[in-house]
């Protein structure tokens, strides 16, 4: 396996982005693009790719509010090859980026039945901690705290 790359998030890398049954359909859609790149105007963000040019994943902070952040992340077709490089990553980054408004609460939401997305979180230190009605339906919220 060779070296990932990191690279500024673009609203083009969710084109490669999985949903959780593994299918290239979820931003294919001009309101779900609309609203990726709206997050990624709004946050500071990265996309991981394999040497070969193969989404990982991309992810990114952008402000809440006055002590909190909230973390977004798109899986791609490599991430299960890459998953323990990711979670790593995403540790390393989210610590310091946090730690830079500290104290901080980093904040995730995942849809029901996903898999991917509530198992990243854990593997990141998040924390399921309520119940959330989005435009979208109800999401799960995550919650990291940055001290």
């Amino acid at each position: 396996m060779g070296q990932l790359r990191l690279a500024p998030a673009s609203p083009l890398d969710f084109l490669d982005a999985l949903d959780d049954g593994g299918v290239r359909h979820i931003y294919r859609t001009r309101p779900a693009f609309a609203e990726a790149a709206r997050q990624v105007a709004a946050s500071t963000g990265v996309t991981v790719k394999t040497d070969d040019g193969e989404l990982v994943l991309v992810a990114g902070l952008q402000p809440l509010g006055d002590e909190a952040l909230a973390l977004w992340f798109a899986p791609g077709a490599a991430m299960r090859r890459h998953v323990v490089s990711a979670v790593l990553g995403i540790r390393r980054r989210s610590g310091p980026a946090a730690g830079d408004v500290a104290p901080c609460t980093v904040k995730a939401a995942t849809y029901p039945g996903g898999v991917a997305g509530p198992r990243l979180l854990r593997l990141c230190g998040f924390e399921a901690t309520g119940l959330l009605e989005s435009a979208r339906g109800p999401v799960t919220v995550w919650t990291r705290r940055f001290a």
